[in-house]
């Protein structure tokens, strides 16, 4: 007769299985990520076109309320400009008047689809190398042709991701 308190088995041919057993291996971590599939037909390129004495700020914010159902991006925008009005970042929100020839570098502006408010930002160039910018708080007077590129899109998906706290990881460093 043979002993079965170590082989667990009664049957003296019968083999131990080593090894995970079935469905025992690391799982996936469960790490979000933005589904980025285009759905068709939902990205559309506008281009406008601003002359001189037009306000581009207003013109791109009467375009995306044209555009009720669908939102508003600029992707990208340039000409000259003569004036623009900006929010002056202070303990005492106010805003500034800049006037005079500066270049448009770029100019940032989202609407959400619904009709949303949205918000712009513009960052400019002045003729002796200076670089200016910030959030638009008036007119922005084009001083001769402005070419504006914006996208239109549907309908937008949020995705919501959680902070990554790391500060137990960084290491400052004096130089």
């Amino acid at each position: 007769m043979t002993s079965t308190c170590c082989s667990g088995s009664s049957n003296p041919t019968a083999k131990r299985k080593r090894g995970r057993q079935p469905g025992s291996k690391n799982k996936p971590k469960n790490i979000p990520v933005a589904n980025c599939m285009p759905q068709v037909a939902t990205l559309h390129q506008h281009v406008l076109q601003i002359h001189a004495g037009g306000d581009v700020a207003e013109t791109i914010a009467a375009f995306a309320r044209g555009c009720r159902n669908f939102g508003v991006c600029v992707l990208s925008a340039s000409g000259p400009i003569s004036a623009a009005v900006l929010w002056e970042a202070s303990p005492y929100p106010s805003t500034l008047t800049f006037q005079g020839s500066f270049f448009l570098i770029s100019f940032m502006a989202t609407f959400l689809p619904g009709g949303s408010e949205g918000s712009m930002a513009v960052t400019l160039a002045g003729p002796h190398g200076q670089v200016l910018g910030g959030v638009v708080a008036g007119p922005v007077v084009a001083a001769g042709k402005v070419i504006v590129v914006a996208a239109t899109f549907a309908s937008s998906a949020l995705h919501r991701f959680g902070a990554v706290n790391n500060t137990s990881e960084i290491k400052l460093r004096h130089f």
